[in-house]
């Protein structure tokens, strides 16, 4: 069976676990697992693990859930940026799985078609 989760970068939401996805300036893409105390306010978020790979300044994910494959999208003002790829697997751990350049200024980037067998990558400055 294979784990859920949310590609995020904000608040936890209120369950007695979950798995999260985020990225940060500092140019890692991190899997947390934040773990609901039994009311006596003993929560914890923890880091499962962290990668680099996705340029200088990631600033978007998107979980492709159905092939456990996660896209990061890289905000580089001052050059080319990156579209990544990483495998995430049941422990949660990710691994860079493909890369390729992009103009830069990418915010926000999403898959789209697939029924025929093509998908794409959209990106938004």
């Amino acid at each position: 069976m294979r784990t859920s989760y949310f590609a995020l970068a904000g608040l936890v939401p209120s369950a007695l676990g979950a798995n999260l996805l985020v990225s940060h300036f500092s140019g890692s893409v991190y899997s947390l697992s934040y773990k609901e105390g039994t009311g006596n306010g003993n929560n914890a978020l923890s880091i499962k693990s962290s990668v680099q790979g996705c340029g200088k300044m990631p600033t978007w994910l998107t979980l492709d859930s159905a092939n456990g494959t996660l896209y990061c999208f890289d905000e580089e003002s001052t050059g080319s940026g990156v579209v990544s790829s990483y495998v995430v697997a049941n422990d949660g751990s990710l691994k860079l799985s493909g890369q390729a350049q992009t103009v830069g200024k990418d915010v926000h980037g999403w898959l789209y078609g697939g029924e025929d067998g093509k998908g794409f990558v959209s990106l938004a400055e």
